[in-house]
């Protein structure tokens, strides 16, 4: 065999057994979740929209800290996160005691879920939030941060 159409079969070879990992395998890198922020597009079955002049319900993991802030409908959030591989666990969620006319239910399904949370999954600039079973229960979409 020719040392040229040798190289050819081998790279061609080599090629063949690459292949993206097994569905539920960690994520090799967590960069695309931290620090993106991360805006609700789907509660459960609910679709979520940004009403005109509205904030977004949002969150966003700190990379520097396991801490996560956002805007959950009504009031400013905060808690913790616990992150390996593609488990992830939120803990000790808090918020300011703010009172809305709406998104009051929107907002208590929002900070409920967060106990729920087993693992989580990007797909393009889609962040999915799954509960131990695999079953979706938040998406988001990652945009640019609002200035403040």
């Amino acid at each position: 065999m020719r040392p040229r159409y040798a190289f050819v079969v081998a790279v061609l070879l080599l090629g063949a057994c690459a292949h993206d990992a097994p569905p539920g395998t960690a994520p090799t890198t967590t960069s695309q979740l931290l620090g993106t922020y991360w805006k609700l597009t789907q509660l459960g079955d609910q679709v979520i929209t940004t009403p005109q002049g509205a904030r977004e319900i949002h969150i966003v993991l700190n990379p520097d800290n396991p801490r996560v802030a956002g805007f959950s409908g009504c009031n400013q959030m905060m808690g913790g996160y616990v992150l390996n591989g593609d488990t992830l666990k939120f803990d000790q969620l808090a918020g300011t005691l703010m009172a809305c006319v709406s998104g009051m239910d929107i907002e208590r399904k929002f900070l409920a879920m967060f106990g729920q949370v087993a693992r989580w999954k990007i797909e393009g600039e889609t962040l999915t939030l799954l509960d131990a079973d695999g079953r979706p229960l938040a998406v988001f979409g990652a945009r640019p941060q609002p200035a403040s």
